[in-house]
């Protein structure tokens, strides 16, 4: 039932963050609408609101979210509930801790000159922000004391919890300052990263913010003051944010980017981090001065040095020593105190201990581009994939299938050989009656001590026979049998809601998808467009602006004295370098980018990727969605609901042996059932699971493969020059051939616009775009110059200096217009701006969703079949010695008649041809195993 549970908490989880959401809500107006501030223009509170929105929701919460889990472990271990104030409190307390969190990343951002946070640019690098962003970390901070003054102050907890934040603000201010100072930008020394210092800063600077002030805001909020509380949670916690801090650095350097959610930097930005400073003190002489001339250093050789004395090293099986070590510890003291509830510290342990974002069960080193052979869309190759993963459902399947086969034969036989086995079975009645007389006979041959002679005959043979008699006839298959049947029962049981649950809303979430790759696929389509469109503006006024700088040349060149007027005026070198082919060329480079976005991708993208998800979306969203809220309750009630049936009846059954031939039935019914419970159970759901690992592993290889199927030639080539660079497959790189961009930005230049038209059109206008900016640079500061000319009135020269100026300046202002809208279109376009974060959630959801729901369908599928399979094999034994045993291995008597320590057998049904079982002879008992004799 792990899915169940995974899934209910996760909708607990996120019905807990809405209802934390909306009190920040009311927070914040409170905040915006504060009487202390009345009279504050519409502009500042507006400021204010943004501000808050843009860097206080949109982080985890955890830190804040814990406090009320805090609180309610608390109440809980009382048996108390929580009032509604209560919870609001609780919850109010919590954004106090993500208002000083975002006070803290606000700061950090701006010291350590960061690009992006949580997705998004830093708030300091907004255009209308930048330096105001130090005063609105003030007045981030400020708020927690107004919310604690309002919602607080009448609680006897009020001073504790001012003097909480305030000191833990106290701590990480301090922690950052060793961080800042041991590591400064642009310095690398890597004496000073000792593991003293490491553990300091990781203390000061995360581990009392994020682990201890929850816990203790929780205790405070909740009453307890005992000192003895909260100095076992200031150890716990510490140990917890030391353990959460390594964590976070192993993962920076060996966690998949698109399971942690971002691309590890700790190397290039030299940070002090556990690994660096476990590598020095391990490093021998040779292996630091790797470490000491490539640490720190923006070059992927440099990083890729480092990380190969790490494996030198083996810090990752030292980290995985650690962490077991330290979670080991962590239990152990959680467990062995009783001043606080265990869940105070559990509950913050779990989130963190072996932290991934998800576990696709793919194994990362198979990931090969070559490994989309496999993969693929062509039913042969498809087939032979499915093979693979399939082969033991299938093997399983087909034994199930032959014992359906063998007990279909087995009733075909006995019916047709009814009536040979009816007079056998009375041959045996006498045999047994003859028997029985050799049997009293016996008891009058004994020794002188009054014991029983040796039997003639038998040996190993007989005992072995005699053995299996006592197996098949006695209690222990019976009880086997019933208890095997109980747990098929019992597993199926699980399983049929397990396969309910793991499958909900699977498809509904896959279509969601393909609607947010529509989405972002026509959106990007448009950005493509307007692209196309301001670069053919741009030449356009790039046109314009040619003949305005030539009348400007001419009239320099041939009209007297208001020529040379002007040509002292102007920059006219940089206007004659501009009209001496310059200007010519760039007007040619931006048509033909726009002529090639516009005539050659655009046109793909409508005419071909747009249509076949349509067509994808209208050939199989309506049944795919038929199938997940209709028909797959009744493949899986069916499936289950049979094997529950069938082997509660089979046990039955088989344990009396009444009905010989119904219990034979039902046997061969539970094979029948069981060979496709292993074809469909270990055998399809397997391979889907193993076709669900190879989408994750090869999928953007595949796309890109059928995508060179469907669109031939060079267009075909520039749009999977595009996918591949969305893929994450290639990365954009400058004239040089240097990367470019690995991170969301919104700064635009004409490097970054090149870099894209070189990776979508395969053009190269770099320095073109150059010119086309330094010249929009340039434009204005030419018709001001211009402007602000006085000529001279000459008779007989009719001369209007507003025929230059206007031209001039209509396309100063026109280019930088199109220049802005190249630069919104470029920005739309980077990967990491708008497509990554879709592209991650896709692959998320096929690596983890996906992969995870057939994982958790597949187990009780293979565990039900793999029990019903056993439990086959023991009531197949069971009906067919109960079957034989009474016709006997011959019809003559037994020589010297039967052993003396024959065991008994029961009576049983011998398939006559009424269908029912005769009863033994009149005084025969128990019919014993019949041994033939040469």
């Amino acid at each position: 039932m792990a899915a169940t549970e995974a899934k209910k908490a996760k909708t607990d989880k996120d019905q807990a963050k809405q209802e934390f959401l909306a009190v920040f809500e009311r927070l914040r107006d409170e905040i915006v609408n504060d009487d202390l501030l009345a009279g504050q223009p519409e502009a500042s509170k507006k400021w204010v609101k943004e501000m808050m929105d843009y860097n206080v929701p949109l982080g985890k919460l955890n830190r804040g979210m814990a406090v009320l889990d805090v609180v309610q472990s608390l109440a809980g271990s009382r048996g108390a509930e929580l009032s509604e104030e209560e919870v609001f409190r609780a919850q109010a307390l919590g954004w106090c801790i993500e208002f000083l969190q975002a006070y803290f990343l606000v700061a950090d951002d701006i010291m350590d000159s960061s690009i992006t946070r949580r997705g998004q640019p830093c708030w300091y690098r907004q255009p209308h922000v930048g330096m105001v962003a130090i005063n609105d970390g003030i007045i981030l901070e400020a708020c927690i004391y107004r919310i604690l003054k309002k919602h607080f102050s009448s609680l006897p907890a009020y001073v504790h919890l001012m003097d909480l934040f305030h000191e833990v603000t106290y701590q990480t201010s301090h922690g950052q300052l060793l961080d800042t100072t041991t590591a400064p930008i642009g310095t690398v020394d890597l004496s000073r990263y000792t593991l003293d210092t490491y553990l300091r800063i990781v203390t000061y600077k995360t581990a009392y913010y994020t682990f201890y002030l929850p816990v203790a805001a929780g205790l405070r909020l909740a009453g307890i003051t005992d000192p003895a509380a909260y100095k076992l949670a200031e150890d716990i916690c510490v140990t917890m944010g030391q353990y959460f801090q390594i964590q976070d650095d192993y993962l920076d350097c060996y966690g998949d980017p698109e399971v942690i959610g971002k691309i590890g930097t700790d190397i290039q930005d030299n940070k002090c981090s556990w690994l660096v400073v476990q590598a020095l003190q391990r490093a021998r002489e040779e292996q630091k001065k790797v470490i000491e001339e490539s640490y720190g250093k923006d070059d992927e050789a440099a990083v890729q040095r480092v990380k190969a004395v790490y494996r030198e090293l083996e810090l990752e099986a030292l980290f995985k020593q650690y962490e077991q070590e330290s979670y080991d510890k962590l239990v152990k003291t959680i467990e062995g105190q009783d001043l606080l509830p265990q869940a105070v510290f559990t509950m913050l342990l779990k989130k963190i201990y072996k932290r991934q974002n998800c576990d696709s069960r793919v194994d990362p080193g198979r990931a090969t581009e070559e490994g989309a052979d496999r993969f693929y869309r062509r039913w042969s190759s498809f087939v032979q994939s499915l093979m693979v993963d399939s082969t033991p459902g299938i093997v399983l399947g087909s034994i199930s299938a032959a014992g359906f086969a063998l007990f279909c034969l087995w009733m075909y036989v006995y019916f047709r050989r009814r009536k040979i086995i009816a007079r056998a079975r009375r041959d045996r009645r006498e045999q047994l009656a003859e028997a029985k007389q050799a049997q009293q006979a016996q008891q009058f041959m004994t020794d002188g001590d009054g014991k029983a002679a040796p039997a003639a005959g038998g040996g190993w043979r007989a005992r072995l026979e005699e053995l299996w008699q006592e197996f098949t006839a006695g209690q222990a298959l019976k009880w086997l049998m019933v208890l095997m049947a109980a747990a098929v029962v019992g597993v199926s049981a699980g399983g049929l809601a397990e396969s309910i649950t793991a499958t909900n809303d699977l498809i509904s979430d896959f279509w969601r998808i393909v609607d947010g790759v529509y989405d972002l696929v026509a959106e990007l389509n448009v950005s493509l467009q307007q692209l196309g469109t301001s670069l053919g503006g741009a030449a356009n006024t790039l046109t314009d602006v040619q003949g305005a700088l030539q009348t400007v040349v001419n009239t320099v060149t041939g009209v007297p004295i208001i020529g040379p007027i002007l040509g002292n005026a102007l920059p006219m070198d940089t206007i004659n370098g501009f009209l001496g082919g310059t200007a010519t060329e760039a007007i040619g480079a931006l048509n033909n980018g726009s002529a090639l976005v516009l005539n050659d991708i655009v046109p793909v993208i409508n005419n071909t990727v747009l249509p076949e998800i349509e067509s994808l979306k209208d050939n199989n969203e309506d049944w795919s969605l038929d199938v997940q809220d209709k028909w797959r309750y009744v493949v899986i009630a069916v499936m289950f609901g049979l094997l529950i049936l069938l082997s509660a009846a089979v046990a039955a059954a088989c344990y009396w042996m009444k009905w010989g031939l119904s219990a034979t039935f039902l046997v061969a019914c539970l094979w029948a059932l069981n060979a496709v419970v292993m074809f469909l159970g270990m055998g399809m759901l397997n391979g889907a699971k193993g076709v669900a690992n190879d989408a994750c592993l090869y999928g953007e290889d595949t796309v890109i493969r059928l995508l060179n199927e469907s669109i031939q030639g060079d267009t075909g080539a520039k749009v999977q020059s595009a996918l591949r660079y969305y893929l994450g497959q290639d990365n954009l790189v400058d004239s040089n051939g240097n990367p470019l961009l690995t991170n969301a930005t919104d700064e635009c230049n004409p490097e970054l616009t090149a870099a894209l038209l070189r990776q979508f059109a395969d053009i190269e206008i770099h320095s073109t775009l150059v010119t086309v900016w330094d010249l929009a640079d340039q434009l204005p500061s030419i018709s001001n110059l211009l402007n602000g000319i006085n000529l001279p009135t000459i008779p007989l020269v009719n001369f209007d200096l507003n025929s230059i100026t206007r031209p001039i300046a209509d396309g100063a202002d026109s280019l930088q217009g199109l220049l802005n809208d190249v630069c919104n279109t470029t920005l739309l376009l980077v990967r990491e701006n708008r497509v990554w974060p879709i592209y991650v959630g896709i692959k998320s959801f096929v690596c983890c969703d996906l992969t995870n729901s057939i994982y958790n369908v597949w187990v009780p599928w293979v565990v039900a079949g793999s029990l019903t399979l056993v439990l086959c094999l023991l009531a197949s034994a069971r009906v067919i010695s109960a079957t034989v045993r009474p016709v006997g291995r011959s019809t003559g008597a037994p020589e010297g008649g039967a052993a003396a320590g024959d065991k008994a057998a029961e009576p049983i049904d011998t398939f006559t041809s009424s269908g029912k079982g005769s009863a033994p002879a009149d005084g025969a008992g128990q019919e014993p195993f019949a041994v033939s004799r040469a």
